[in-house]
């Protein structure tokens, strides 16, 4: 009878052992390990759009040996954890725990991709948020903790979608950028600024060199006009128009303020009006020697060439005479030979030793001989040319962390930490 009694003991306690391990729930909360005690604080998180669940795994080695497997199982055990296509819902978010093994970690669908920018931010998020709560056996209450933080992190993320805000990095690249373009543009202003000054002095320099030279294209002409006689056939109609240009406006180049080219148009009339002068000049008295010392002397030599002004011719000494040459007499020489034949007699008239004091020599005119002209070198000689030579010689990374993708899913992961 006790045998009995203790064998219903026995079976009775192993019912109620293996009543303590808990299936899989697919709800909001499993707790295979029944260790989160309290509620679940996901409101914020729901009220964002998302799907979250809170799981503690009693035994990993159930699943695999990391929690990435478990949350696959999960996955492929409830459906409502899975999108259409089979793989991971946008919006899920799996907080799980595994107390034995001293694991956790968060898994999240696609729409949470660009929060975080590897898994060691989402296990550091975790860990700061749960840790401690977690040495002290209080699991539920770490994962609510880590709940808020995602809920925060979520929040930023939503409102970065909506208003993107540019990091400082470009900020500080665009106030650079702009810092150049504005130096760029004063420097190209002030570039123009001297440009034009320079360009306006040019233009000066060049209408007063241009208004000078027309003074002195008149100054010449009238020169000309008034070396002109009187008695000139052109005279007359070269007076008018010598007048005409004189009391014209337009043809006086000491008016200020013209351009450069109304003065060069000035200085061509005035040098048209010389030229007319000079031809009415020429056929009279030849070509007009060029003189060195100036136009006013040139003209002036011209008018008292013209009129007569030039005074007597003056007297110029008459050329030496030459001394005449007078012939010295002879003097003759006998010279006799002895001997035993006939005598020879040789006569020799010597003249005298002319002295410089009795005659005056003069030099022959010899014909000069024209310098001789260099034969030319021949133009179309050609000639090596300078050449140079140069001379030339041949001559993705893994980690350990467990930041893979749950299951078949496209979403994001951290990797398994402990407390």
């Amino acid at each position: 009878m006790r045998t009995t009694y203790l064998a219903i003991a026995t079976l009775t306690a192993a019912l109620c052992l293996s009543g303590t391990v808990r299936a899989q729930d697919c709800g909001p909360v499993s707790d295979e390990a029944n260790v989160l005690h309290g509620t679940l604080q996901a409101t914020p998180l729901i009220d964002q759009g998302a799907d979250v669940h809170a799981v503690s795994i009693q035994f990993l080695s159930k699943y695999g040996v990391r929690l990435a497997d478990a949350e696959d199982a999960y996955e492929k055990a409830c459906p409502n954890w899975r999108a259409p296509n089979g793989q991971r819902k946008a919006n899920l978010i799996v907080i799980m725990i595994a107390p034995s093994s001293k694991l956790k970690n968060i898994f999240l669908g696609s729409s949470y991709n660009g929060m975080f920018a590897n898994s060691e931010e989402i296990d550091s998020l975790y860990s700061k948020a749960a840790n401690s709560y977690f040495r002290s056996g209080a699991y539920m209450d770490g994962i609510n903790a880590a709940i808020r933080d995602l809920n925060g992190k979520v929040v930023a993320y939503h409102d970065q979608q909506k208003h993107p805000v540019q990091s400082e990095a470009p900020k500080a690249a665009e106030t650079v950028l702009l810092w150049l373009i504005g130096l760029v543009a004063g420097f190209l202003i002030l570039f123009l600024i001297l440009r034009w000054r320079a360009k306006r002095r040019e233009e000066t320099e060049a209408t007063e060199a241009a208004q000078q030279a027309a003074i002195r294209a008149r100054n010449s002409a009238t020169e000309a006009y008034r070396a002109v006689p009187k008695d000139n056939p052109s005279y007359t109609g070269l007076s008018a128009r010598y007048a005409d240009m004189s009391n014209s406006i337009k043809s006086d180049p000491t008016t200020d303020g013209l351009s450069a080219n109304t003065y060069a148009g000035i200085a061509v009339d005035w040098k048209e009006l010389e030229r007319a002068i000079n031809r009415a000049i020429e056929p009279k008295l030849g070509p007009i020697p060029v003189s060195t010392t100036g136009t006013r002397s040139r003209y002036g030599a011209e008018a008292a060439r013209i009129r007569g002004d030039y005074g007597p011719p003056r007297r110029t000494a008459p050329p030496p005479t030459p001394t005449p040459v007078t012939p010295t007499p002879a003097t003759t020489v006998v010279v006799q030979q002895g001997g035993s034949g006939n005598d020879l007699t040789t006569g020799i008239l010597l003249g005298e030793e002319l002295s410089d004091n009795r005659r005056s020599y003069r030099e022959p005119d010899y014909p000069r001989e024209e310098p001789r002209e260099a034969p030319s070198r021949d133009d179309s000689s050609s000639s090596g040319s300078d050449s140079s030579w140069s001379s030339s010689s041949d001559d993705s990374s893994s980690s350990d962390s467990d930041s893979s993708f749950g299951g078949s899913d496209s979403g994001s992961s951290g990797g398994d930490s402990s407390w």
